[in-house]
């Protein structure tokens, strides 16, 4: 019987140690920053339900290992705070995919 923790567990390494990731530095409100890898994507693409078009929009995200954090995502009234590529974010939203992983929907931080 196959170990699906640890395939999983294989998979998201090599995700993170990947050329499709890249060092952001992260913060949780009234956390200490600390270095995680992520897949960072300053727009995304998105197929409109109705049409099937695809949809271009600027809305930045940043999937990252949740186990990665300090702590779980905060966009609340006190929001983490990424930086990626010198730029730096707040997360205004996030949404959970699969076990460990999250999106991060980011504004630039004013």
């Amino acid at each position: 019987m196959a170990d699906w923790p640890a395939i999983e567990a294989r998979i998201d390494g090599a995700i993170v140690a990947g050329p499709l990731a890249e060092p952001a530095i992260y913060t949780s409100f009234g956390g200490t920053p600390r270095e995680i890898r992520g897949v960072f994507s300053p727009t995304s693409v998105e197929v409109d339900p109705e049409t099937s078009a695809l949809v271009r929009t600027n809305q930045i995200v940043l999937e990252v290992r949740i186990s990665d954090l300090e702590a779980p995502p905060n966009d609340g009234d006190e929001p983490d705070e990424v930086n990626v590529r010198g730029v730096d974010y707040v997360v205004v939203d996030h949404e959970a995919v699969g076990h460990d992983w999250s999106t991060l929907h980011l504004h630039i931080k004013v």
